[in-house]
């Protein structure tokens, strides 16, 4: 899957919390959401805003974001509810990227591997 591929297919899938998403996939969409995040934040320095871009973005990739951390759980056996780590500080957080870093399995209750 190319970069382009895995940002269509984030959009495409904006609100879908079942199926898989392959740790390629799911990599290239963080990818996308931190250069948005950059572009964000220099157009909130140009503009002279305080974070109204920024803001914008957050909500506007808030679902899609969380369908696919959903999907690459799914990936690799977990459930949805391992994404609540993320309440958690520091400890919760880096056991999600290493959750999120996990090869993808073969068949599971979730589904075969993208």
């Amino acid at each position: 899957m190319t970069f382009t591929e895995a940002v269509r297919s984030g959009f495409n899938n904006y609100a879908v919390f079942t199926g898989r998403t392959p740790r390629r996939a799911f990599w290239y969409w963080v990818l996308f959401t931190v250069a948005a995040g950059v572009v964000a934040g220099t157009l909130d320095n140009v503009v002279g805003t305080s974070r109204v871009f920024q803001i914008l973005l957050d909500l506007a990739l808030l679902v899609p974001n969380l369908a696919i951390g959903v999907r690459r759980l799914h990936d690799i056996g977990k459930s949805w509810k391992w994404i609540l780590l993320v309440l958690i500080p520091v400890v919760g957080w880096l056991y999600l990227v290493y959750l999120y870093i996990q090869p993808s399995g073969g068949p599971n209750e979730y589904g075969t591997p993208a």
